[in-house]
C-alpha cells in the first residue's frame, strides 16, 4: 500500500491536530467534508495516497485554507500565523467557549440533516453565517458569551432529545438568538476576559448521548 509523502503527511498532521483541538470527531469531520469515515481514518493514518483536492476538502471542513507561500517568506508567515491564532491568546474560558461553539455547530448540523425544511432554509442560512462569524472573533470576545453559548447548547440538546422536527418559527428564533450572541461578542473588547463561574465544557452532557 502506498504511503503518503513526507510533506503532505505534515499538512495532514496539522489538520488532525486542528480537528482534535476543536473536539471534532472523525465521524463529524467525515460528514462535513463529504468523505467516508473509514476513508478519513485511513487518511489520518497516512495509509492513502492523498490528492490535493482531498486535502483542500478536509482543510475547508475545518475552517482552514491551504495556500502557496514564497519560500523566502515562509518564516515570517509562520510567525504571523502563530501570533494571530486563537490558541496563541486563548485563556481557559475562551477555549471553553470555542468548544461550546463547536458542539453547537455539530448539533445544529445534525438537526439540519435530520429534519430538512424548505420553509426554514433562510433561517438556517442565517444560522450558519452567524456561527461562521462567531468562529472568527477574538478569543476574549467569544469568551464574553460563554454563558450564553452554554445555555444555547443545552436548549439545542433538549430539542434533539425530543426527536421532533423543529418548526420554521423555532429556526427563526434560533437564528435571531445566535445573531444576538454574535453582536454582543463583537461589541466586546478583544483584549480582556471577564471572570465567570461555569462548568467546564467537558463536564457538560456528552454530545454523543444526544446523537
Amino acid at each position: 500500500m502506498k504511503k503518503v509523502g513526507a510533506e503532505p503527511l505534515e499538512v495532514l498532521k496539522n489538520l488532525t491536530e486542528v480537528r482534535r483541538a476543536h473536539a471534532i470527531s472523525q465521524g463529524e469531520l467525515a460528514s462535513r467534508s463529504g468523505l467516508d469515515q473509514a476513508q478519513l481514518s485511513r487518511i489520518e493514518a497516512g495509509r492513502v495516497d492523498l490528492r490535493l483536492s482531498s486535502l483542500t476538502q478536509l482543510a475547508r471542513a475545518l475552517g482552514q485554507e491551504i495556500v502557496l507561500v514564497p519560500q523566502g517568506s515562509l518564516s515570517a508567515v509562520r510567525a504571523v500565523i502563530r501570533s494571530s491564532s486563537p490558541q496563541a491568546s486563548a485563556t481557559p474560558l475562551a477555549r471553553q467557549a470555542r468548544q461550546l461553539l463547536m458542539i453547537i455547530e455539530s448539533r445544529l448540523e445534525r438537526l439540519f440533516h435530520s429534519f430538512p425544511s424548505l420553509e426554514a432554509q433562510e433561517a438556517q442560512l442565517q444560522l450558519r453565517k452567524s456561527l461562521r462569524d462567531l468562529r472568527h472573533l477574538a478569543p476574549a470576545q467569544l469568551s464574553t458569551q460563554a454563558l450564553s453559548l452554554q445555555r444555547l447548547q443545552r436548549s439545542i440538546a433538549t430539542q434533539m432529545r425530543q426527536g421532533e422536527p423543529p418548526k420554521a418559527k423555532h429556526w427563526q428564533r434560533l437564528a435571531i438568538k445566535v445573531r444576538e450572541i454574535y453582536q454582543a461578542a463583537a461589541a466586546a473588547p478583544a483584549q480582556s476576559e471577564p471572570q465567570s463561574q461555569m462548568r467546564p465544557a467537558w463536564a457538560l452532557e456528552d454530545d454523543s448521548a444526544n446523537a
